[in-house]
């Protein structure tokens, strides 16, 4: 007989419960899990800037609103250093001048 198969000492082994080890229970036990949690491995995003340098950050996925503003400043930072806000600005720029033509176009009558 194995050790673990005998009852502890004090006991009798009449007076111990056996249970049908291939009987499954009608519900088993599901231990409860964070569905919003994300797998612990970071991810990193890597961007090529124009100068052919390569940029590697992570991607922020979980934190406090201090680590999200922390997170913020480099994004900030690799925007200017990939001249996207000097994109911004001049598209930005055109549209308004087009919504102006466009505004100005639907106010003029068409017509005799």
């Amino acid at each position: 007989m194995s050790i673990t198969s005998k009852t502890p000492k004090g006991l009798k082994d009449s007076k111990c419960e056996k249970g049908h080890l291939g009987n499954r229970p009608p519900v088993p036990y599901v231990p409860p899990t964070d569905l919003l949690q994300t797998s612990e491995k970071v991810e990193t995003l890597k961007i090529k800037l124009a100068d052919g340098t390569i940029f590697s950050m992570r991607i922020f996925a979980k934190g406090s609103p201090e680590d999200y503003l922390k997170h913020m400043i480099p994004v900030l930072r690799l925007i200017n250093q990939k001249g996207l806000r000097v994109q911004c600005t001049k598209h930005t720029k055109e549209m308004k001048d087009t919504a102006a033509v466009l505004g100005a176009l639907k106010r003029k009558p068409v017509g005799p």
